[in-house]
């Protein structure tokens, strides 16, 4: 490989960078998409279900997210496991409008950027 390649994949494959990516909240507290994603899709279906570990939304075929992090959700209590499905509950609610209101905090103090 080239020396622009080689340093690009030793970047994107480092033990420390994947850790950080592999857990659910990322180092500034913000959620990461996964498991962001399952809680808004456990709030608009009503519930997820499991397969190998999995977490899918109900029909659906492509996981929501990995085994490691549909356990940290459980263990967290945003998802409760309530006649053969996960339902969202007030803790993963909360989460939820916590990390909404994060967003938009950070968009709108973005607005006054001058790099548009």
């Amino acid at each position: 490989m080239c020396g622009a390649a080689s340093e690009f994949w030793n970047q994107t494959i480092s033990a420390p960078s994947f850790l950080g990516w592999a857990f659910s909240v990322d180092p500034r507290g913000q959620m990461e998409n996964r498991t962001q994603r399952a809680l808004r899709q456990a709030q608009l279906y009503g519930h997820l279900v499991a397969r190998r570990g999995r977490l899918f939304h109900p029909g659906g075929d492509g996981p929501l997210c990995d085994v490691q992090t549909s356990k940290e959700i459980v263990r967290s209590g945003w998802l409760k496991y309530r006649d053969g499905k996960y339902v969202i509950t007030p803790e993963g609610l909360r989460v939820l409008a916590t990390e909404g209101r994060a967003v938009e905090a950070t968009g709108a103090a973005n607005d006054g950027s001058v790099h548009k």
